[in-house]
């Protein structure tokens, strides 16, 4: 029975050491009580990167920021859109309220603006400087993350971080244009066809989602009449559902007996492997294609 309760004492405190180990530690991984409720930035300028670290006996679920070489200075920004809040004086404090029980909590910082007690501040602005005001030895940026008073591990741009971890700042980055279609969709069609009085060969390309989108194409003819092969591209903006493509051959007539051939493609140059009139659906839709013979 003494050697059962002994074994279940190491037990207990291996498990004990493990939690503090993993308190002090390694990873802030733990999701939030509502979920993501919010995308919390890093609380610096865009592109600038900086390293969490904590300590036994730090506040749980807290970080200090640091960078390499002198700290002290370096503008703190919002992690998010919310109402500012001057806190402790003494230790350089600012509270951030984002509503819905979410607050962010910044400390030890200089250069504070007095006029931003009780205003609402959007993600990105200034509310202090990196300092060592109050309970610090060192230039750093104490920061915590808080749901309805509690200080929870703490995420940014929606993934939990590393105590130990570098991170690279996107606040204040402007946001990437949305991506652009590469496939053509809805009653999408081309038609490579010569002009009643032989003297162009013309593409038309059609497809709902073609206005504002960039179609580039691909012409080629053969060998012909003692003139060797030819290739052209050309690009247009589309303002409708259909563009037009003509005068591939340039002034003069078209070359009787030969095969012209075009390819489509969509915000993208077009392959030259696409050929024939399935390459629609062998494209996964990227492709448009099609040859005229006069």
């Amino acid at each position: 029975m003494r050697q059962l309760a002994r074994a279940r004492v190491t037990r207990s405190l291996t498990v004990v050491a493990l939690l503090a180990t993993l308190t002090a530690g390694a990873v802030l991984s733990g999701a939030s009580p509502a979920g993501a409720a919010t995308s919390f930035k890093l609380p610096f300028r865009c592109g600038e990167t900086w390293k969490a670290s904590t300590y036994r006996g730090h506040s749980s679920n807290s970080v200090d920021w640091n960078r390499s070489g002198e700290d002290r200075g370096y503008p703190v920004l919002a992690s998010a859109a919310g109402t500012f809040r001057r806190g402790n004086t003494a230790n350089g404090e600012v509270l951030i309220d984002h509503g819905g029980g979410w607050k962010t909590f910044y400390a030890h910082m200089t250069n504070i603006p007095s006029n931003l007690n009780g205003q609402r501040v959007g993600a990105g602005t200034e509310i202090g400087k990196v300092g060592m005001v109050g309970n610090a030895t060192a230039p750093h940026l104490h920061y915590a993350q808080l749901y309805n008073g509690v200080r929870q591990p703490v995420a940014i741009d929606g993934r939990g971080i590393s105590y130990s971890g570098t991170y690279k700042s996107t606040n204040g980055c402007s946001t990437p244009p949305p991506a652009r279609p590469t496939t053509f969709e809805g009653n999408a069609s081309s038609r490579l066809y010569v002009t009643s009085n032989g003297q162009e060969v013309r593409l038309q390309v059609c497809a709902n989602n073609l206005p504002g989108q960039t179609v580039n194409v691909d012409f080629r003819r053969p060998s012909a009449a003692g003139y060797g092969p030819r290739a052209w591209s050309y690009s247009k903006t589309a303002t409708s559902r259909c563009v037009e493509f003509g005068d591939m051959e340039g002034p003069g007539s078209v070359f009787r007996g030969v095969t012209y051939t075009s390819r489509a493609a969509l915000n993208q140059g077009p392959s030259t492997g696409w050929s024939g009139s399935g390459c629609y659906v062998a494209t996964g839709h990227r492709g448009l294609c099609d040859q005229v013979r006069y």
